[in-house]
């Protein structure tokens, strides 16, 4: 065998390549995100429990702040997870499925998984310019930020997936653990 052969062998995909680097600055910037985002949840919950039980006045949108970036933190928390193989996963099934059968079922469970993180991607999008015009009560900002969270952290999921499929086919993505 040449070596010319042997580099087009270890060649891939370049679209591969490309999911492949997508995935991994995605998973970055979610790391870097909830980072940032629970440095500041817990900066806002301090200040607001320091000003209501010493200063005894309160912040009337600290409450409702937090709860929509815990929301982004969920999301964000996921794909990442998603990234990992982190996902809580039933061994039961895996382990009285024939050894062939695994990858088939494991890349039908990822299909169906890849089918609902696209549809709730596409709707959750959907619901967040729907709800743009609201406001929120306390701190009177666009619902559509609290809202895209969804979308958002769907849409990473769905790119994780598909990732994981190319790089770990033999362990089918995330339900290796099916």
């Amino acid at each position: 065998m040449t070596s010319t052969s042997r580099n087009m062998e270890r060649t891939e995909n370049p679209l591969v390549s490309l999911l492949r680097g997508v995935s991994n600055v995605l998973d970055r910037v979610s790391i870097y995100g909830i980072v940032v985002i629970m440095a500041a949840m817990t900066a806002i919950v301090f200040t607001q429990v320091f000003a209501r039980y010493v200063l005894n006045r309160s912040i009337p949108w600290g409450e409702e702040i937090s709860r929509y970036m815990m929301i982004w933190v969920c999301f964000l928390g996921s794909a990442v997870a998603v990234k990992r193989g982190g996902h809580i996963g039933i061994t039961f099934l895996r382990d009285r499925i024939p050894e062939k059968a695994q990858v088939p079922v494991g890349l039908f469970v990822n299909i169906c998984v890849l089918i609902f993180l696209g549809y709730t991607t596409y709707y959750g999008f959907e619901m967040a310019k729907n709800v743009a015009i609201q406001r929120a009560p306390a701190s009177r900002i666009s619902m559509f930020w609290p809202y895209s969270s969804i979308p958002v952290g769907c849409l990473i999921m769905f790119i994780h997936t598909l990732a994981n499929l190319f790089e770990r086919p033999q362990e089918a993505g995330i339900v290796s653990n099916l």
